[in-house]
């Protein structure tokens, strides 16, 4: 633990590429490699979290544009690229993770996205055992915003990415697990 600190402390080199912390390309530390939830087969074995304000998380029928006013639609320039827009919103992939990185989540957003005044929800999530996990696991595909394009990470036939997520759960770095991205169909 005390080389991972002088790691983020930038005191510390990788020993493999010399790179710091610092440098764009750096690599991230990752302690457990025997962690059973990078083993594909044991992924639907584990409890997974996730955090919303939406009361009763995921609907099949979840309609992104319900909260938009007809000011906000035509802002957004009119109902063709209001609902182009909800066929990328619909397109995003479903994250759910540790607990830690749940938590994570929602006290990020009540930070940092004006959420300071919503109702957080914790859903406990367990996969289906016949679900198909993509071999590996992925550096961080989110975008500037934590989007990840479901199609992107997951091939046809192929139902959930394991990433790490660089973003939440931070204090717990070296011992985080990557955590799926999946299709979700409630039910």
């Amino acid at each position: 633990m005390d080389w991972i600190d002088r790691w983020e402390q930038a005191t510390e080199t990788c020993p493999g590429c010399g790179m710091t912390c610092e440098h764009e390309d750096s690599p991230r530390v990752t302690l457990d490699s025997c962690d059973p939830a990078l083993d594909g087969d044991r992924v639907a074995q584990f409890f997974w979290y996730h955090t919303s304000t939406q009361a009763h998380w995921p609907t099949r029928d979840f309609d992104p544009s319900a909260v938009l006013t007809p000011e906000m639609r035509r802002r957004m320039g009119g109902e063709q690229r209001v609902s182009a827009w909800v066929a990328s919103q619909r397109a995003k992939a479903l994250h759910v993770g540790t607990y830690e990185a749940a938590v994570h989540n929602m006290l990020r957003r009540i930070r940092d996205q004006a959420d300071q005044r919503r109702q957080f929800n914790l859903y406990q999530v367990r996969l289906k055992p016949s679900v198909v996990v993509r071999e590996g696991w992925l550096v961080d595909p989110a975008n500037f915003v934590g989007d990840v394009v479901l199609d992107e990470v997951c091939p046809p036939g192929v139902d959930v990415a394991r990433y790490l997520n660089y973003h939440e759960d931070a204090a717990a770095i070296g011992a985080r697990r990557p955590g799926p991205t999946a299709r979700c169909v409630p039910g």
